[in-house]
């Protein structure tokens, strides 16, 4: 889909990007990542021809980008950077609809093609469509930028750190949302990360780049466990066992939950407790509203005294979450259980410690064996 063939970018006789070669399969996600300075945004500016190469060759899907005309070849491909770069004073819609109405899309299409959009990536139509950027929070943002780059259905997308300009909750949170979208598009993307652990759990593979030249590109399995070099090896980090958890989904290890409704009766609740130490509460429609602990709930005559409510972005995960995120939320929590639910708070079931320790341990041995 995408090769990149011995491709140098030199200024003022030092060579930023030097003999890189790169190869990019359909519907695949390539994250650069490397040292600041090292060429990755450069690299990625010479794929839509924001940038000229010094030397060699760009294909995509085997024909030579040099012989594109560049509005041409960007308006084909979707591009996404930090900061956004939302046009302030144009409404959300407006900014989703500029490639479109490039294209001479019908006004319907592009409102349909809006409307899609948003709701693709969380956004209600109706609150969001007449918006300005000053009006968005940072993931809002965030979420509208990818939304335009992906308005006129772009077979790949390039992305320059689309997710480094919000807080790690905010990033977290869309990162899981970009690859449900991801699961469900199949674009060919390149994305640029200075975050490792991003990198390890959004990418197919990952290209780490030094000075200018690719270092090790590889599957985040292998880069984790075969480092090429000492660099790598120093870059990756000692960790390794622990970013590995961001790789693997928790969907795999759910258990069903004990749970009780609201306005079940003590009777029936003290019966649920009898075998767990607690049990988790839903109201009438089974959304997690809380929980029971058993030694508290002999000290009160209701549900309403005994329930420890909860906040489920402190103490939930959905079924698309990683390992790494019930680790984190199990060392904020002190818990060694908590729940998943679906997007609507429905409770699925629960996942506890024990996964974590045991594939933990597995790897450890695995990269003490490598």
């Amino acid at each position: 889909m995408i090769s990149l063939n011995k491709i140098t970018k030199v200024y003022n006789d030092k060579a930023v990007v030097n003999n890189f070669s790169l190869e990019v399969d359909r519907g695949e996600m390539c994250v650069l990542i490397g040292p600041s300075g090292c060429g990755k945004t450069t690299t990625l500016r010479m794929i839509n021809r924001m940038i000229e190469p010094t030397s060699g060759e760009i294909f995509i899907d085997s024909r030579d980008v040099k012989k594109i005309k560049p509005d041409l070849l960007r308006r084909s491909i979707g591009y996404a950077i930090q900061m956004v770069g939302l046009f302030p004073h144009m409404t959300v819609a407006a900014n989703i609809a500029v490639v479109p109405q490039l294209l001479r899309w019908e006004k319907k299409k592009i409102k349909n093609r809006i409307d899609e959009l948003l709701i693709l990536v969380g956004l209600s139509p109706a609150e969001y469509s007449s918006k300005y950027p000053y009006q968005l929070s940072g993931g809002e943002a965030q979420r509208i930028g990818v939304a335009r780059a992906l308005a006129a259905n772009p077979p790949i997308l390039l992305m320059d750190e689309p997710f480094g300009a919000v807080d790690p909750l905010t990033r977290t949170k869309l990162q899981t949302q970009f690859l449900n979208i991801q699961k469900e598009l199949h674009k060919t993307i390149i994305l640029i990360t200075h975050d490792l652990d991003e990198a390890i759990r959004m990418a197919d593979r990952i290209a780490i780049m030094k000075d200018g030249e690719l270092v090790q590109y590889d599957t985040p399995e292998n880069i984790l466990s075969r480092p090429y070099n000492q660099f790598v090896y120093k870059f990756v980090g000692t960790d390794r066992a622990l970013k590995r958890l961001s790789r693997i989904n928790i969907s795999k290890f759910i258990k069903s939950a004990p749970s009780v409704d609201e306005d079940f009766s003590m009777d029936k609740v003290n019966q649920a407790c009898e075998k767990c130490r607690w049990v988790w509460v839903t109201d009438s429609k089974h959304r997690l509203i809380g929980w029971i602990d058993r030694k508290i709930l002999s000290q009160t005559t209701s549900i309403k005294e005994a329930l420890v409510p909860v906040s489920l972005d402190e103490i939930a995960v959905t079924e698309g979450a990683s390992l790494k995120e019930v680790l984190s939320i199990m060392l904020s929590s002190g818990l060694r259980t908590i729940p998943v639910t679906d997007k609507k708070g429905f409770l699925i079931g629960e996942i506890d410690m024990s996964i974590i320790e045991r594939i933990s341990a597995e790897s450890i041995n695995h990269y003490e064996k490598s």
